[in-house]
């Protein structure tokens, strides 16, 4: 909106003050001096909106004016928000919100929940936030209020995006969006059909006061035409006057407000589609992560399979070097016996078991660490079984990589559960996975 419009909305405030003090109209002057302080809010004069929302306050304190009081706290409260003092903020949106509930006013109730959900939420009181606004949603859906409906999902989308439940966030985006359509196209029927009814009842109302100020005229002309033509002219003409400042301070208003809601709807349509980029790109970056995580875990798969068929061809070596021994030549069984030897060796070569624990930390990360810190004197040996066991592979794959028999690998199995103080019963595999997140 244009700096004048403000301008001229502030000129007709001050008319109006002007008018209800001269009158003495006290609940007419705390609206004036509402309506001001509502527009120095929207031109960011703070201290100054604070100021005549105060003002108006104490007089709806004086007149003990329920519905006023609720307003005006309202008002307080969001100049509040706008400076970020949730805390004052909260105070005073509650204190409106008890009001308008003990006087059934449950639309701007409603309004005073959204409030504070919205304070709860930009203080990342989220829990708190998702409270007052599913309230205030079941209140708008047990009046059939679709406009606060709307606000109150529009708002619970971005509480479940904070909280990063995002199929219920995008849900309640959507559902927000659509209403959205549908209520400013019923409401602009609506508001033809008020100022319809209203233009009708204005001039019934004309004709009802014409036949009365007849009817008066005639009586007093009797008595004394110069006198009565006199009083007329002179109160006639200035409630004329005030009720045409009034009618044009209102349409003003009207303009004002019906202009800050088209802004408002457009901020709103920006905010959701802002919304569904972060939700598309969050869902491409999980998705992405996903990929990530089962690229290592093939590859982890495939250098265990290549260590397993290693170890596999040794084993099957060694089985067949083991029947050589039998031979009657020495020569020939120190030869098998020195083969034999090397293959043992190859079991445990370091470089195997350094690609190994290379792959198998790019999938569990930190396993190693978290595992010897919890339990510092496990074995290299054992730590390796520990690994294996957390791949959850099948013994006879966990004994030809390690190179021992299963029987072997039972023992070593029971050495290590009582190296971790388990119980008998407890299983291995599940305490590894509990230890480390995979």
């Amino acid at each position: 909106m244009d700096s004048s419009d403000f301008t001229l909305a502030h000129q007709f405030a001050d008319e109006d003050v002007r008018l209800d003090e001269t009158t003495n109209d006290r609940i007419g002057l705390a609206e004036a001096y509402g309506a001001l302080g509502h527009i120095f809010e929207k031109t960011q004069q703070y201290d100054k909106a604070l100021h005549y929302q105060n003002l108006a306050l104490n007089l709806y304190e004086v007149a003990k004016d329920s519905l006023g009081l609720a307003i005006v706290h309202d008002n307080i409260g969001s100049i509040y928000e706008d400076l970020a003092n949730y805390k004052k903020a909260k105070y005073h949106f509650e204190i409106a919100y008890q009001y308008n509930i003990s006087k059934h006013n449950l639309i701007v109730a409603i309004i005073n929940l959204n409030n504070l959900g919205d304070v709860h939420r930009k203080q990342k009181n989220f829990l708190a936030a998702l409270k007052y606004t599913s309230k205030a949603y079941q209140f708008a859906d047990e009046i059939h209020n679709d406009y606060q409906k709307r606000s109150a999902m529009r708002d619970l989308s971005k509480v479940y995006f904070a909280l990063n439940q995002l199929d219920t966030a995008f849900h309640y985006l959507e559902e927000s969006y659509e209403m959205t359509v549908d209520i400013f196209g019923e409401q602009t029927a609506e508001e033809v059909g008020k100022m319809k009814t209203i233009f009708e009842v204005a001039q019934k109302e004309e004709r009802i006061a014409r036949l009365q100020n007849e009817q008066r005229q005639e009586r007093l002309l009797f008595i004394i035409l110069a006198v009565a033509v006199l009083i007329f002219l002179v109160f006639g003409g200035s409630l004329y006057y005030q009720t045409i400042q009034k009618s044009k301070k209102q349409q003003k208003i009207m303009e004002i407000q019906a202009e800050l809601s088209r802004s408002e709807l457009e901020n709103i349509r920006l905010n959701e589609q802002n919304l569904k980029k972060e939700l598309e790109n969050k869902k491409l970056l999980e998705k992405h992560l996903e990929q990530k995580l089962e690229l290592k875990n093939k590859s982890l798969t495939t250098n265990t399979l290549q260590l397993i068929q290693k170890n596999e061809f040794l084993q099957m070596i060694r089985k067949q070097l083991n029947g050589l021994k039998k031979t009657e030549d020495k020569k020939t069984k120190q030869q098998v016996k020195r083969i034999i030897q090397a293959i043992d060796l190859k079991y445990n070569l370091e470089d195997d078991w350094a690609e190994f624990e290379h792959v198998f930390e790019q999938v569990h990360a930190d396993f190693f660490g978290i595992l010897q810190e919890a339990h510092p004197d496990l074995t290299p040996s054992e730590i390796r079984l520990c690994a294996l066991i957390k791949l959850n592979l099948p013994s006879r794959n966990v004994a030809t990589i390690m190179g021992i028999s299963t029987n072997s690998l039972r023992m070593a199995r029971y050495r290590l559960k009582k190296k971790l103080n388990l119980e008998k019963h407890t299983n291995l595999f599940s305490y590894l996975s509990t230890l480390v997140s995979p």
